[in-house]
């Protein structure tokens, strides 16, 4: 059975980059139609690729879309420069955004940046790997004579104008990965730096009042679904991806054994917890299976809960860009550490591998209690003297100077 690269060696150099073929090129657009033919081959095996290394599915579609974005960027870069135009025209850059709509961007609403930094993470994995065994193709292919590094630069400085330096870097990370699965590593770029914050923003963090007039509301409008989803998710801190694990048969257990990620992992549920979603379950007459599924019984979708949230934002005037599912689970991280001060333990409810991933979520809640913080009694009282007293200083030396100039 042929692996992904082996597919890629035989399908792609022998199809799209034969010398002949090449050669035989009248101009610049039948270059662009071969390139752009022979980029959706190779974004199809890296996406089959990324399969076989046991991605999740979420992950998958993640990566691709990145690569895509790229590719359409640089079709419209090379029409750009047929025009000798050395800018990318406002009208690209709509068609390049209208292709990063969804809920599922990292930038979205506020985004998920944790989860784009474990993704970061996770691409920068795959290049220590990928870079074994390159996939070099042929000198004279499209490929190798319009794929510019310069574009890829140019590609770099559009995302920073547009995009938060941590989305910016997940999807500069996704590029990467694909490059060098390629074997382009020469066209890689470097990711943005940035000083990890010491305090989130205040209109990005959820509060636990806000979070009770959430729930409160959910069930006011004959949504006790989501209002369950609410409470779930803020009591176990599990991602919403993995919800369908939440199953009848696990709370006779109260143990809920997770596999996400390539890892498995099992987390206690708290009996109050446990109390709701069996009644909620003897309410809703299920009785085997996942708890939360939608009227076809299939699991209910993440983007689905994602609109819900919205809408419910909306109803209990609550601001929109706190609205999504991933603010429930640094509430719950956030609630945890305060009151138990075990970021170890917080890290395997989390499901991380590092406790610096873990550190994000512990970030202090403001600015104002950043502050606080920081009044240690470093200051010593009364090192610069009181206004008045400095002004009758100032009278008594005047008055010094004007007897010593008379006594003269």
């Amino acid at each position: 059975m042929l692996s992904a690269r082996d597919d890629f060696s035989n399908t792609i150099r022998s199809k799209y980059y034969r010398k002949g073929q090449v050669a035989g090129m009248a101009n610049q657009y039948r270059d662009q139609e071969m390139y752009r033919t022979a980029a959706e081959q190779s974004i199809y095996i890296y996406e089959n690729y990324l399969y076989e290394r046991e991605r999740h599915p979420n992950t998958v579609r993640k990566y691709v879309h990145d690569v895509r974005d790229f590719f359409r960027f640089v079709q419209i870069r090379m029409k750009a420069e047929n025009r000798d135009s050395a800018e990318l025209p406002d009208k690209a850059r709509t068609d390049i955004d209208r292709g990063r709509q969804g809920p599922d961007r990292a930038k979205a609403e506020g985004g998920d940046d944790i989860g784009a930094q474990e993704r970061e993470r996770v691409c920068a994995e795959d290049g220590k790997e990928e870079g074994r065994g390159k996939i070099r193709s042929g000198d004279d292919s499209p490929g190798d004579r319009i794929l510019k590094r310069e574009w890829v630069l140019c590609y770099k400085e559009y995302l920073i104008e547009r995009y938060k330096v941590t989305s910016t870097n997940s999807m500069l990370a996704a590029l990467n990965g694909y490059l060098k699965f390629i074997g382009r590593e020469d066209c890689c770029v470097k990711l943005c730096r940035v000083q990890r914050q010491i305090f989130r923003e205040e209109d990005k963090e959820l509060s636990q009042e806000e979070y009770r007039r959430l729930v409160i509301r959910a069930k006011q409008d004959g949504n006790p679904r989501l209002g369950c989803i609410l409470q779930t998710i803020g009591s176990t801190g599990i991602r919403v991806g993995e919800l369908p694990y939440i199953t009848v048969e696990a709370l006779d257990k109260m143990i809920v054994c997770i596999r996400s990620k390539g890892k498995e992992r099992c987390i206690v549920l708290p009996q109050s917890l446990v109390k709701l979603l069996r009644e909620y379950c003897v309410q809703e007459k299920i009785q085997t299976g996942s708890i939360f599924i939608t009227r076809s019984g299939r699991p209910v979708d993440r983007r689905n809960i994602w609109a819900e949230m919205k809408k419910l934002c909306q109803m209990a005037g609550v601001m929109e860009k706190k609205g999504f599912p991933h603010n429930l689970r640094h509430l719950f991280a956030r609630t945890y550490y305060e009151k138990e001060k075990d970021i170890v333990r917080l890290a395997d409810y989390l499901g991380h591998s590092n406790v610096e991933t873990t550190r994000r979520y512990t970030m202090v809640s403001s600015m104002r209690a950043c502050l606080r913080q920081l009044e240690l009694g470093m200051l010593v009282e009364g090192y610069l003297p009181d206004r008045r007293i400095r002004q009758k200083r100032v009278e008594e030396y005047i008055r010094e100077e004007e007897e010593r100039d008379e006594g003269r």
